[in-house]
């Protein structure tokens, strides 16, 4: 009787380290924040057509593992908003605005 007496207190004991271990390793995992890195390119147009187009400047990337993130202000016109890039990645409306006549501004990622 002594014996399981002992033996209930050192399982308890052993779960209980075993339990912060695994909570301790879990806190550990390192993450990346949100930040912004850099401007890649930006143009205005005044115009009614139905695109515009942003050239890069040579040599100008972004490193693998980031996002790029496009904002639109324009005319408050109805309508689908998107976006393409010669990588061919396609880039989809995530939340956009509008005052209602006069503008509307919409943010998209790929």
């Amino acid at each position: 009787m002594n014996g399981d007496l002992c033996r209930k207190p050192a399982r308890r004991a052993v779960a209980t380290l075993a339990l912060a271990l695994l909570f301790g390793l879990a806190a550990c995992e390192a993450r990346a924040g949100i930040a912004f890195v850099k401007n890649v390119g930006t143009a205005t147009g005044n115009n009614t057509g139905t695109s515009i187009t942003i050239t890069l400047a040579s040599g100008v990337s972004v490193a693998a593992g980031n996002s790029v993130i496009l904002s639109f202000v324009g005319a408050d016109v109805a309508g689908t908003y998107s976006a393409t890039d010669s990588a061919g990645n396609a880039y989809g409306a995530d939340v956009q605005g509008a005052r209602s006549g006069t503008v509307r501004t919409v943010i998209l990622s790929a």
